[in-house]
């Protein structure tokens, strides 16, 4: 019977068929055909891409909602007692106690469904997102993100996130590389580098990883673990389809749903974590009720208040005993029964069940939602960069906010700004700090690290030295340096220390091109979406810092002069002409040089910074 039931269940889609023990994904459509998947169809067996956050369900709302707030103490009693004055004789109408409660639950009920509803337009906004896939034809389509299933080819474009877990096949780099944020992850800003694994690369365009992309990946079921993906994707042989090859999968071939694409055109990715399978999905709570810290307190003294309620009851039932019957001799004296007694004691407790007001629930509910509305006007918490307010996802921890006790902070700007300013400059000829009103030295080193500058042994230049500082000044400042034959040593040291900060590090410059420089039917053919996008398409190739330190200090070595396009950027061949003689200008409005030293030879780089 329940076999039956399941099997059913499992044709409809309401339940998924038993997992494998590692996952099977043909890629791409034609991968389809040369392996096929036993069984049931990758949709059946994995599901869609569909996201839901919502915490009850249309069909099921009151009873969850109910059953939840059940689970609160002051419910639960009120609810009691209800229950109590219905079955019994009560002392009291139970139209007084069933009424406000009631109108207890029925405030909180609303509120909750509104709040949920809420999540289920937020869920809907996600799931109904456009993404580009790629079509047997080797055309792109865009589908609803919902629509998404496992094995399909997804294209995502620069500063767009993420769909789904996908391995990642082709980029707009040569390299095979692209660029990453995971802040909505793990919490960290910085660019992460992922690459392709095997020759995957090679197929950059709709047509050929349509027609020509023959392969699969084996890969393990999902896992929370962030930095935790094995597998392998096997290809055919472009000459002989008898003959695969497999490459290993990695974590740094898996680009996670949530993350953002960064410094790249774009990319080409293959879905093997879908809907509830990906990362994110996993590593997110379950949707459990919260209690909030006033909460806990109204919670804690409510025991007392049962207590003394509690103790007005054993008074009144033994005044009641005692009492409760005169002494007269022709009444003879009456037995009571336990349940008699027990009935008594119930209704004593209907009689005293107004010392917990009920209306206090009621006011504590509204001032949570008011709390939140409030929230949402704030205009202090407005985010002018990205034209948002504050959100309120919901209102049962509202009074949390700013009940901060313990903060944990780290280097990678999580909970700060990443915006740093130079203030100071060490070298070996001593300590020096920059003002607006001039350049000091520091003769001693500060005692405290609470203390103002003022505090600090300082002592100004003197003036011979002062011309040699004004050009580390503009040094520091990012200005032109006109070669000098001057031999000062602090002049030389701090123009190498200048040259380790400007080579020794992983920025990443984010390219942007100068749109003034197209002209409109240019504009036109880029933002076209319903073209795929083309390899070496982009107004800038770029080059990392240790190529150019390279061919920096091999051109210092022969003793010539280094050409601008063995630094950081080269002209693109594709674009036309007259785009490189503007595009040129206009770097060379916003040079920076820098003075590097090799041995008694001083030659100058020209490092290119498009604005």
């Amino acid at each position: 019977m329940f076999r039956k039931l399941r099997t059913i269940a499992i044709k409809l889609g309401i339940k998924r068929p038993p997992q494998p023990a590692q996952r099977f994904i043909p890629v791409g459509p034609i991968s389809k055909q040369y392996f096929p998947v036993e069984g049931y169809s990758l949709r059946k067996l994995y599901g869609r891409n569909k996201v839901t956050t919502t915490k009850y369900t249309w069909y099921g709302f009151f009873f969850q909602n109910l059953g939840e707030q059940a689970q609160r103490i002051a419910n639960f009693y009120f609810i009691s007692l209800a229950i109590i004055q219905l079955f019994t004789d009560s002392p009291v109408s139970p139209t007084t106690s069933i009424i406000p409660l009631f109108f207890v639950l029925s405030v909180t009920m609303i509120k909750q469904g509104y709040e949920d509803f809420l999540r289920l337009k937020a869920d809907r906004e996600i799931n109904h997102i456009p993404i580009e896939i790629v079509t047997e034809n080797g055309y792109l389509t865009t589908v609803k993100s919902m629509e998404l299933e496992v094995g399909n080819i997804i294209l995502c474009r620069n500063n767009s996130s993420f769909p789904c877990d996908m391995v990642l096949l082709s980029s707009s780099e040569p390299s095979g590389e692209c660029f990453v944020t995971t802040a909505s992850l793990d919490g960290e800003t910085n660019l992460k580098k992922f690459e392709v694994s095997g020759h995957t690369n090679t197929f950059d365009t709709p047509l050929s990883l349509a027609s020509e992309l023959k392969g699969y990946i084996y890969c393990q079921q999902p896992v929370e673990d962030l930095y935790t993906f094995s597998g392998r994707i096997c290809l055919k042989n472009s000459v002989d389809d008898s003959r695969t090859k497999d490459y290993p999968l990695g974590p740094k071939n898996l680009l996670l749903r949530g993350a953002c694409l960064r410094n790249t055109d774009y990319i080409y990715g293959c879905a093997v974590y879908t809907g509830r399978d990906t990362k994110l999905a996993l590593n997110s709570k379950g949707k459990k009720t919260k209690f909030s810290q006033v909460e806990g307190r109204v919670n804690f003294y409510l025991f007392f208040i049962l207590g003394f309620l509690i103790i007005c009851v054993i008074i009144s039932i033994i005044l009641s005993l005692v009492l409760g019957h005169p002494n007269v001799w022709y009444i003879p004296p009456e037995k009571k029964s336990v349940w008699s007694v027990f009935q008594e004691i119930l209704g004593f407790v209907v009689l005293y069940n107004y010392i917990i007001p009920i209306s206090l629930y009621v006011t504590i509910e509204m001032q949570k939602f008011v709390g939140s509305l409030f929230f949402e006007w704030d205009l202090n918490l407005y985010d002018e960069r990205i034209n948002e307010r504050a959100k309120a996802n919901t209102s049962d921890l509202i009074e949390e906010m700013g009940q901060v006790e313990y903060l944990f902070t780290d280097k990678t700007g999580t909970l700060t700004e990443n915006s740093m300013q130079f203030r100071r400059l060490a070298t070996s000829m001593g300590v020096f700090h920059f003002e607006k009103n001039g350049l000091f030295r520091y003769t001693d080193t500060p005692t405290s690290i609470y203390g103002t500058d003022s505090d600090h042994a300082r002592t100004p230049v003197s003036q011979g030295d002062q011309d040699d500082l004004d050009e580390i000044s503009e040094a520091v400042q990012l200005k032109t340096i006109t070669e000098s034959n001057s031999q000062s040593p602090i002049v030389n040291s701090v123009q190498t220390l200048l040259l380790l900060l400007s080579l020794c590090h992983t920025v990443r410059v984010e390219r942007s091109i100068p749109m003034e420089l197209f002209s409109t039917s240019e504009l036109d053919k880029l933002s076209n979406n319903d073209k795929a996008p083309r390899r070496g398409s982009s107004a800038l190739k770029r080059r990392s810092a240790a190529i150019a330190a390279t061919a920096a200090f091999r051109a210092s070595k022969r003793g010539r002069k280094v050409k601008t396009q063995d630094y950081e950027y080269q002209i693109n061949e594709h674009l036309p002409s007259w785009f490189g003689k503007e595009l040129v200008k206009f770097v060379h409005s916003s040079i920076s040089s820098y003075i590097i030293e090799s041995g008694h030879k001083i030659d100058r780089i020209k490092a290119f910074r498009v604005l």
